[in-house]
């Protein structure tokens, strides 16, 4: 689902040093997001995601480097280390039962 929740993103750089991103998600679903990063990281990487809207941390780790945008920044895929829909908060889970609503409702039966 597109949406853009501001996320800091933390994980240790190739030297070893503490690395942090302030950003946002374009898209997110229960299992993680894709965002986008101005430092490097590589698959495999473990991250850490904090949603700057209520403060909840959850770890991942980096499954997919993508195109750079206009801007140098890179598209990075994050999954979280457990599915948690609640991870992205509210606005979310709003979205989640608009689209339910939006859903045919389906008949049993044959005719």
């Amino acid at each position: 689902m597109e949406l853009r929740i501001p996320v800091t993103a933390r994980w240790e750089a190739v030297n070893g040093s503490p690395a942090e991103e302030r950003t946002e998600t374009r898209v997110v679903n229960a299992h993680g997001c894709l965002l986008l990063l101005k430092a490097p990281v590589f698959q495999g990487q473990r991250i850490e995601l904090v949603n700057r809207n209520t403060g909840n941390a959850r770890g991942g780790r980096v499954v997919w480097c993508g195109a750079i945008e206009a801007d140098g920044r890179t598209q990075v895929g994050v999954e979280l280390e457990s599915p948690d829909s609640d991870f992205w908060g509210e606005q979310y889970t709003g979205l989640l039962q608009w689209a339910a609503l939006q859903k045919p409702k389906t008949t049993g039966g044959s005719h």
